[in-house]
């Protein structure tokens, strides 16, 4: 079992982990379960990365708040193997307590990006996040609180405002872990994602044209700057790229 090679190797490596992370381990699934073995075998020469599997590992109850750090560190975890194995990019930095990464693109004063990564001579500044974990709908369950994902209206509104931050801090690509309402294993996979993009398509974005495959062109009612590429999207197995262009 992954779990088993998981221990396995944190004992080799001499990295404490607690009861709550077993029982996390219990309860994820098997990509996740497949990133945290190769971070552990890959990257773990980055400060950043041993920032986030100790903190992982360590974990002293599986709380809302504690779920939602998790989810955060193992967003960046999952965008550091995609950016690897499937985009090919060599990893330069990761952003840590002790590592900063601040784009020539920036906006004064802006906080740095996660992850800095090169592709041949050109530089790509990472910014990673997950929408389950920054807008959720709270619910009482008795002694604690709950949450949910956010319905198509507020992942618009989420999804364009991460683009923005995303400018401001210099990023030249966005890595967004977002839901998806259909499955392009068992739909159309041709057809999946522009079904799912003009779902979102309410307010500030418009659907101008898929370029290929995996690629589909955005436009946005928002200035994008000429160092902004993409917004990937990961899904999976596969993946999507968002191209914005300006009104």
């Amino acid at each position: 079992m992954m779990k088993d090679l998981i221990i396995k190797q944190l004992k080799e490596m001499q990295i404490s982990y607690s009861s709550a992370f077993l029982e996390w381990l219990d309860n994820v699934n098997d990509n996740i379960l497949e990133t945290i073995m190769f971070t552990l075998t890959n990257l773990m020469n980055f400060d950043g990365i041993q920032d986030h599997i100790n903190s992982i590992s360590n974990v002293i109850d599986l709380s809302n708040d504690n779920e939602r750090e998790i989810r955060n560190r193992i967003a960046e975890l999952i965008a550091c193997r995609f950016i690897k194995n499937v985009l090919g990019y060599e990893i330069a930095k990761i952003e840590s307590s002790k590592t900063s990464i601040y784009s020539p693109y920036r906006n004064k004063d802006k906080k740095s990006c996660d992850i800095l990564a090169i592709a041949g001579t050109i530089e790509h500044y990472f910014e990673v996040k997950d929408s389950s974990t920054e807008i959720m709908s709270r619910k009482d369950y008795g002694d604690h609180i709950g949450y949910k994902p956010a319905t198509r209206p507020y992942l618009e509104e989420w999804l364009y405002w991460k683009i923005n931050e995303s400018i401001e801090k210099g990023a030249t690509d966005l890595f967004a872990i977002v839901p998806f309402w259909v499955n392009p294993l068992k739909d159309n996979p041709k057809d999946f994602f522009s079904s799912w993009i003009n779902s979102i398509c309410m307010t500030h974005f418009k659907l101008v044209e898929q370029t290929d495959a995996n690629q589909y062109k955005l436009r946005i009612d928002l200035k994008i700057p000429d160092f902004f590429k993409r917004i990937i999207l990961p899904n999976r197995g596969r993946h999507f790229e968002l191209v914005l262009v300006n009104e």
